[in-house]
Parts: C-alpha cells; sequence; structure tokens
C-alpha cells in the first residue's frame, strides 16, 4: 500500500513539471528559447527551475510578476494535498 501512495507521489511531481512546461512553452515565442529542470529531494521538495532567455523571461514572470505567481500558486494549490511543498525559480543561465 505504501508503494502504491508513492507511485501517486512521483506522478504528481511528474505531472507539475510537465504542467510548468506546456504553461511556459505557451507563453513564449520560441519554445527554443525554454527548458525547465527540477530537483526533489527527500523531504517533499519539489524545486522547478524555468531556464529562459533574456528576452523571454519577461513573458514567463509577467508585470509586476503576476505571471509567474499564478503559475506558483496553481502548482501550491495541487500539491498541498499531497503535502509537497513547491518551488518555481526562474533563470536566464543555461540555456
Amino acid at each position: 500500500m505504501a508503494q502504491a501512495a508513492q507511485t501517486e507521489e512521483v506522478d504528481l511531481r511528474t505531472f507539475l513539471v510537465d504542467l510548468t512546461t506546456d504553461i511556459v512553452e505557451e507563453l513564449v515565442d520560441d519554445r527554443t528559447n525554454v527548458k525547465v529542470t527540477y530537483k526533489t529531494t527527500e523531504s517533499n521538495h519539489l524545486l522547478i527551475t524555468v531556464h529562459a532567455k533574456n528576452g523571454e523571461i519577461g513573458k514567463i514572470i509577467g508585470k509586476n510578476g503576476k505571471t509567474i505567481q499564478a503559475i506558483r500558486h496553481l502548482l501550491c494549490a495541487m500539491s498541498y494535498k499531497e503535502k509537497i511543498r513547491t518551488t518555481i525559480d526562474t533563470t536566464t543561465n543555461g540555456i
């Protein structure tokens, strides 16, 4: 039974990363300018990092950070029930 719960948790983490990728790719002009990476820890923390070129990062962050904040709220709401702490970061490095 514990293994089934663990599989469900892994699936949720994968889903959250895929959802983030889909959202940010739709926000930018050229999808090749965006890369999403993630790192998980044993303490139920999922860190998602969005790498984008300088011209594209502004579209992801949005005016006054409202777009990235909305993405954060969505991810946190979806992961709350499973007690997964989700953080999303943006950077212009790594692309």
